[in-house]
């Protein structure tokens, strides 16, 4: 029935109303696990750039004190070899002083000569123990018995630079264990390689290999060469220069 009430052109009681907007995608929140790894990787890489920069500057550090040292050999270096040459400028002082003031030296008692050579190089060597070693002394410090290798007097004969007193000096060092305590020495054991842990070079009757310095900071410095045999005595094997290691 028509209704004059109704509004016209209203089909229902009721006007439609404006559809809602739809809500706006929410990320979902991460799990759990998954925020524990990402705070864990935040932390390791927090701690690799730490440690980036503690390695940093121990490389620093390290290449500081590797100058320093490069430094402190050379000034080392530097003083030794300004040593040498006062002590070379104040022997040829005193020489000159001697012949200024016309003082005359007594002549040189002849050196013996001897046919055998082996006996003439231990003849110096009981001169120079004899000199450096007290006659109150002398008894207790007895010079040791000393082997003479098959090279050594032919390498000795060969030797230039270094005089055979010196040379016998040396050798009154080695065998009263006095070279040790004396850093000009350089007392060290001949080793099979150039590393300072290759093995110290043997024979087969177990003697260990040493060297000696002869002389120190001068060119192709001379070094003796040496056995220490396995009952303690000393075999004197060569002579040679800085840069030869036969024996």
């Amino acid at each position: 029935m028509f209704d004059p009430t109704r509004p016209q052109g209203s089909s229902s009681p009721t006007a439609r109303s404006a559809p809602a907007p739809a809500p706006e995608p929410v990320a979902p929140a991460p799990a759990e696990s998954t925020r524990a790894l990402l705070l864990k990787i935040d932390g390791l890489k927090a701690e690799a750039a730490r440690l980036e920069r503690e390695r940093v500057a121990l490389a620093v550090q390290v290449q500081a004190a590797t100058h320093e040292r490069e430094q402190l050999q050379y000034l080392r270096d530097q003083e030794e070899r300004r040593a040498n040459r006062a002590e070379h400028e104040l022997r040829a002082a005193r020489a000159r002083l001697r012949k200024a003031s016309g003082a005359k030296s007594a002549p040189a008692a002849a050196r013996p000569q001897f046919a055998d050579a082996e006996q003439g190089f231990r003849f110096l060597v009981q001169g120079q123990w004899a000199t450096r070693t007290p006659m109150s002394e002398q008894r207790e410090r007895a010079l040791p018995d000393l082997v003479i290798g098959p090279q050594f007097l032919e390498s000795l004969s060969a030797l230039e630079g270094v005089s055979d007193a010196k040379v016998a000096d040396v050798v009154v060092e080695i065998v009263t264990e006095r070279a040790q305590e004396i850093a000009g020495r350089e007392v060290h054991m001949l080793r099979t390689g150039t590393g300072g842990a290759d093995p110290a070079r043997t024979r087969e009757d177990g003697a260990v290999a040493w060297r000696a310095s002869l002389q120190v900071n001068t060119p192709s410095a001379r070094r003796i060469h040496y056995w220490r045999l396995p009952d303690g005595r000393i075999e004197l094997a060569r002579v040679a220069k800085h840069d030869d290691f036969d024996i």
